[in-house]
């Protein structure tokens, strides 16, 4: 074994003045020959006498060896191993579990990873070229970094950039000796530069790349599901409905099962028989499932895709997701001014719904008058007087009301709307043509809305056909938003909104100036268009930890006609479930507890932020607060938050694994309280990686091929490793030490001597 870098001295003779070799053989020696036999022949020495000659030449050659100034070099050098950079495929496609029979033969549990096996494979002969090479370890995937050891490797990156990682390893050795390139990966480059195009400057350094391939290379039969939507919250007693992506290969058209089943009770809730789509490659396809949870709680549902029995990797045939069932109904306060025709159909509605607890509060109903609600929910008599008493509401609707007929505190009444958006609830304005929304223009309810209000005498010179029928204008067709999607086929979903055999045209609406620029507009108006495009007839907007909404018009009572109320009191039910839904899926309004996104790719980084109150009302004071989080394995972290503003702490957690990732607030104040502001996220694999994992043999063996290094799949990497023997690398430590090789006592008299010879020579030979 060769140490690292053994110091050794070591000597060697230079020529300080030698010339080009041609020079020295074609020019030098032949003319030394030629001189001296043209001396003596011109001296007449017989024609075998080829002594004095010779020793003529010797002179010569020894007097032309002093001139090319020999000397002797003494220097200590290092004597260091080669390197051999050594590239690891950390992609999520490395999650794969297709190599049965090189796990068994390592004694592996059934259905190890790639990298599992890999690990396995690969720790016997990297610790051999140890001894031998300096040996530097890369993982590559989305990016080229340095590792540790195969320990590092966590298959983990979203995407396989080869082509980069190869460009990236020529830089990263740039200006050092590399005499081995060794990359361990299954060769399916997704993004990046080509892998070919990147080997240029290796190839120009003469560096050869070695490839093992790592997976199979036929195409495994496989499905899979590749995403989930699913709600976070639901009531106790209402429909749920799941839409599962479902990818497969190799099974055109075979009958498939989808299951889904609350983990904690072993119940099957769901099931639904479909085919998978006929195709004979990859395809995708979707599949909704419906169940009705009857009792609240949290359900811990497997959604399963049953394995075929030939399925060879079966451990992405199943999501978990937690759905938080609430055992209350959606509270309700509809507001409005008058008794106009929307105000009597939406009301019953809100009476008939199973799942609503409404109060009505009609504003020019005399005192005597009993205002509608629920059964068994009390009365109102006049607007709720104090935010304590809003905050008992998940959706506030407002009619056609004027402001100051909700009574002399009108003013504070509007502000603790604003606040009761602010803490997670839900706010509806649907337009009337009295006073809604233009009485609110510079209110907080103006602040709160999707939509700006505008200049009404400008908005209104822009309604195209005033009073002439419409269908509103369906935005995102192909992928609506839930509140618009009154069936699931968006063919006839579409038709609904805009054909003239759908929903019963509108005659009225009010225009509004614009949306926000962080609404979400769902419909909009056929025809009139001011300058900032079609006018808005439905919008809606968080704000902050709220829902709200704008609807332009009050006639949603019209599309009764033809389809009575298959699709108008199914809309309304949305829009408030919709709305409702921050403040549903909160225990507390102190405590939001949000994440950028609701599906990350592992590898990604969870960014949470949480708004925490006090029992006072007032954002907290605090350097940190402290998040609940339950990773995949069941494992529970607490994850500390930093302040970022009173009341906003911040911080980030990695998906480093697939699964569901839960997380909560705790109330310092009521620790045994239970969680507050419960989320649940979900890390998958990326499709990129998974859609096409097959080992790209040709790739690997092109890439070995061009820069003259060899192929081998995994299974024989040992003998890979073990052929490679470069010679160990030379580096000078010190300036060397110059002894002159031409100057000694020696040499003067080898000159003599042979200058002597000569001359004895030629004096027997009777010359001068």
């Amino acid at each position: 074994m060769i140490a690292l870098a053994d110091i050794v001295q070591t000597q060697r003779i230079e020529f300080l003045n030698l010339p080009p070799l041609w020079v020295l053989a074609l020019v030098i020696a032949p003319a030394i020959v030629i001189f001296s036999r043209w001396l003596y022949r011109r001296q007449g020495l017989a024609e075998g006498a080829w002594l004095p000659a010779a020793l003529r030449a010797l002179t010569l050659a020894l007097l032309v060896l002093f001139l090319l100034h020999p000397v002797r070099l003494t220097q200590k050098v290092a004597i260091e191993r080669p390197v051999a950079a050594v590239l690891l495929d950390d992609s999520a496609s490395m999650r794969e579990r297709d190599l049965p029979e090189l796990a068994r033969r390592r004694d592996l549990p059934a259905g190890s990873s790639r990298t599992e096996v890999l690990r396995a494979e690969l720790a016997a002969p990297l610790a051999a070229l140890d001894e031998r090479y300096e040996t530097q370890l890369f993982a590559f995937g989305d990016n080229l970094r340095a590792v540790g050891g195969l320990a590092d490797l966590k298959a983990a990156d979203g995407s396989t950039r080869l082509g980069d990682a190869l460009a990236a390893l020529a830089a990263e050795t740039r200006g050092r000796e590399v005499s081995q390139v060794i990359l361990v990966s299954d060769g399916k480059s997704n993004a990046g530069r080509e892998a070919q195009a990147a080997l240029t400057i290796l190839a120009g350094r003469r560096v050869p790349v070695n490839s093992i391939g790592v997976g199979d290379p036929d195409v495994p039969r496989d499905v899979r599901i590749s995403g989930v939507t699913a709600p976070e919250v639901a009531l106790a007693g209402d429909t749920v409905t799941l839409e599962i992506n479902i990818a497969s290969r190799g099974y055109s058209g075979a009958p498939s099962v989808l299951t889904i089943t609350d983990t904690g009770s072993r119940t099957e809730l769901a099931r639904e028989d479909f085919r998978l789509a006929e195709s004979a490659g990859s395809t995708e396809q979707s599949v909704r499932v419906s169940f009705v949870p009857e009792t609240d709680g949290d359900l811990d549902l497997a959604i399963t895709v049953v394995p075929r029995p030939d399925e060879r990797d079966t451990s992405n045939n199943t999501e978990r997701r937690l759905l938080r069932v609430e055992p209350g109904r959606i509270k309700v306060l509809y507001v409005d001014g008058y008794p106009r025709f929307e105000y009597s159909f939406l009301m019953h509605s809100l009476l008939r719904f199973s799942n609503v607890e409404a109060q009505c509060l009609l504003l020019d109903a005399s005192p005597e008058f009993i205002q509608e609600s629920s059964d068994g929910v009390p009365a109102l008599t006049r607007f709720p007087p104090t935010l304590q008493d809003l905050l008992q509401y998940h959706v506030i609707i407002f009619g056609d009301v004027h402001p100051q007929d909700l009574g002399p505190d009108h003013e504070q009444y509007l502000k603790n709307i604003k606040t009761f958006v602010e803490a997670g609830g839900g706010f509806l304005m649907q337009a009337g043509p009295r006073d809604a929304p233009r009485e609110y223009i510079g209110t907080p309810i103006a602040d709160i809305l999707p939509v700006l209000i505008g200049d009404p005498a400008t908005e209104w010179a822009a309604v195209a056909d005033p009073g002439a029928g419409f269908h509103p204008t369906l935005q995102r067709p192909r992928d609506p938003h839930e509140v618009v999607t009154l069936t699931p086929d968006l063919d006839l979903n579409r038709a609904l909104w805009e054909a003239d055999d759908g929903l019963a045209p509108l005659t009225w609406y009010y225009p509004v100036a614009s949306a926000r620029a962080t609404a979400d507009v769902l419909l909009t108006h056929p025809r009139s268009v001011n300058a900032h495009g079609p006018h808005v007839l439905l919008a809606t907007m968080y704000y902050p930890q709220g829902r709200t909404a704008y609807l332009g018009t009050d006639e949603t009572w019209r599309w009764r006609f033809r389809y009575l109320e298959a699709y108008r009191e199914p809309f309304w039910k949305g829009l408030i479930r919709y709305l409702a839904l921050n403040k549903l899926r909160r225990s507390d309004y102190r405590f939001d507890l949000s994440t950028d996104l609701a599906n990350y790719n592992i590898g990604d980084r969870i960014a949470i932020t949480a708004r925490v109150r006090d029992s006072q009302f007032t954002p907290l004071v605090a350097p940190s607060f402290d998040a609940q989080v339950v990773l995949p394995d069941g494992r529970r972290e607490t994850q500390t938050l930093q302040r970022e503003e009173d009341g906003v702490f911040t911080g980030s957690l990695v998906a480093a694994s697939p699964g569901p990732y839960r997380l909560w607030l705790e109330d310092p104040e009521s620790p045994d309280a239970g969680p507050r502001s419960p989320r649940i996220v979900t890390a998958s694999v990326p499709s990129a990686e998974t859609d096409d994992p097959i080992l790209d043999v040709p790739l690997l063996t092109a890439l070995a091929a061009s820069t003259g290094g060899r192929y081998v799949p995994l299974a024989r990497a040992d003998e890979l490793f073990a052929s490679l023997r470069d010679a160990p690398r030379e580096r000078a430590v010190d300036e060397p030490e110059r002894e002159e090789l031409w100057s000694g006592w020696f040499q003067l008299l080898a000159l003599l001597a042979l200058l002597s010879a000569e001359w004895i020579v030629r004096k027997r030979s009777n010359l001068v």
